[in-house]
Order: C-alpha cells, then sequence, then structure tokens
C-alpha cells in the first residue's frame, strides 16, 4: 500500500509550494523523478519560469522510455 501510482497525470506548475514547505522545515527533500522522465529539461524550464512549455507526465510517458 505504500507504492505511488505511477499511472496518475503529475503537472507541476510551480515550485514555490515546494521551496516554502522546505524553508518550514516540513521535509527535506522534494522528488522530481516522473517530471523528469516527461521532460528531461524541467529544471532549466522551471527556473526559467518557462512552466507553459513544461510536458506534463503521464501513464503514456512510460510507454514512450523503450
Amino acid at each position: 500500500d505504500g507504492f505511488i501510482n505511477m499511472t496518475a497525470q503529475a503537472d507541476p506548475v510551480s515550485i514555490e509550494k515546494a521551496i516554502q514547505d522546505i524553508n518550514e522545515r516540513k521535509y527535506d527533500m522534494v522528488a522530481v523523478g516522473r517530471a523528469l522522465l516527461a521532460d528531461a529539461e524541467w529544471v532549466v524550464k522551471m527556473k526559467e519560469g518557462r512552466l507553459r512549455e513544461i510536458k506534463p507526465y503521464s501513464e503514456k510517458v512510460l510507454t514512450e522510455l523503450n
């Protein structure tokens, strides 16, 4: 029961909440694995504020990784 549903849609649109939570010591690390699977340039696009260009993760991404 501890596994995350990897077929669920993941469409991050802001990193501000994660930064706020880390600053408030709610947790130490944020995983962006599914976002990176969908869009290898996710980090650069987030950093540059190019949120509309981010390709969202979906179940289809898993079938395209081969």
